[in-house]
């Protein structure tokens, strides 16, 4: 399969593919639009919330979506027993730690990869736990509530 880019290279996501070559080409171009939105932006910017008086932030939706791929990737699909990515107190990953932390855009950028890698192959039949109860690959991996 021949991968095209938008202008700005992020992956162009197929018109028509199986659920699972979707889902994981749609996450890919997330991830490249948040990455972008992100490039070349210093730690101060980063923390700047976009639109006061939400305290939303690029860098706290990094943390939250480090934490959301590590959640489902490696706790649900993978039935890995791993702590948050940023602490027990810190379970969304949207709170910021003080001071300047650079590597907190680390764990998206470098840990997406084991996460996604680590549902490939799984078949959509198999059966995770999310929130100490069942849950189906299928469902939960290629359905949208």
């Amino acid at each position: 399969m021949t991968t095209t880019t938008t202008p700005d290279g992020r992956p162009v996501p197929p018109a028509h593919a199986d659920e699972r070559t979707m889902l994981e080409a749609w996450l890919d171009f997330h991830r490249a639009t948040l990455a972008l939105k992100c490039a070349g932006l210093d730690g101060e910017r980063l923390r700047r919330p976009a639109v006061p008086p939400s305290r939303m932030t690029l860098l706290g939706l990094v943390q939250h979506m480090a934490e959301v791929e590590r959640n489902w990737f490696q706790r649900v699909f993978a039935s890995l027993d791993v702590p948050p990515v940023f602490g027990e107190d810190n379970t969304d990953g949207f709170t910021l730690a003080p001071g300047p932390r650079a590597e907190s855009r680390l764990p998206f950028d470098a840990r997406h990869a084991p996460s996604s890698s680590s549902s490939r192959g799984t078949s959509r039949a198999r059966t995770g736990r999310r929130s100490a109860r069942p849950t189906g690959g299928r469902r939960d991996f290629t359905d949208t509530p």
